[in-house]
């Protein structure tokens, strides 16, 4: 009791939707009761949400991880419907009129990002649970659309704001300076949030386990 039943993905899912899957389009799902299950990570640039959600989903392997579109071109390493759904600008735009992205951004004017809603929607209701990092504002659409009932939002912060200016130094990102003032914005908005976990430098690890027992909390309650 609690500790979910294991079955396939949702046959309702289509090809895209299952990509994301941390094992592949064939592994099996957690399914459980109701609750909030979908555990959205924010913060500011440079306190680690993509390192942490990836030590999760590691340690988590049935947490559903749902991919993103992109119009920037890929990476060198990067695969399609793995990293990003690369799309071109007309269907990203035909993606976001038609409501099928749960959020969209388009950081420094340049290339849009969107979370789609269909994956995300259809395995809620299936009872899965699901792991995405995402931008403050980005928190603000999808609590605004059919998502909101299953949010649990979880922000990260810094252990200070020194910290965090020198870890957007070692980047080397030009931006650095925009982003630390846009940081300082956003951290004033933590007290909205679920949960706030502090991610101290040096301690990643701390902050995946703390992470991942409220995750466990949630979706184990037994």
């Amino acid at each position: 009791k609690g500790q979910g039943e294991l079955r396939p993905p949702c046959a309702a899912l289509d090809a895209r939707g299952r990509s994301g899957l941390t094992l592949g389009s064939t592994a099996p799902s957690l399914v459980f009761p109701g609750g909030k299950r979908f555990f959205l990570v924010l913060g500011p640039s440079g306190v680690g949400k993509t390192t942490l959600v990836r030590c999760l989903r590691a340690r988590l392997p049935w947490l559903y991880h749902p991919v993103s579109y992109t119009t920037r071109p890929p990476r060198a390493g990067e695969m399609e419907g793995e990293d990003y759904h690369f799309v071109q600008v007309d269907e990203f735009l035909r993606l976001r009129e038609s409501g099928k992205l749960l959020e969209w951004d388009r950081p420094h004017g340049t290339h849009y990002y969107g979370i789609p809603a269909d994956p995300v929607l259809t395995r809620l209701r299936c009872g899965e649970a699901i792991i995405r990092e995402v931008a403050v504002h980005g928190l603000e659409q999808i609590v605004a659309g059919p998502a909101a009932p299953y949010v649990h939002s979880v922000f990260l912060l810094p252990g200070s704001m020194a910290e965090l200016a020198e870890r957007l130094e070692r980047r080397g990102d030009p931006t650095a300076g925009e982003r630390l003032a846009r940081a300082e914005q956003e951290v004033a908005l933590a007290s909205r949030c679920d949960t706030v976990l502090r991610v101290r430098e040096g301690d990643p690890e701390g902050a995946c386990a703390a992470l991942e027992e409220l995750i466990r909390h949630h979706t184990h309650p037994d």
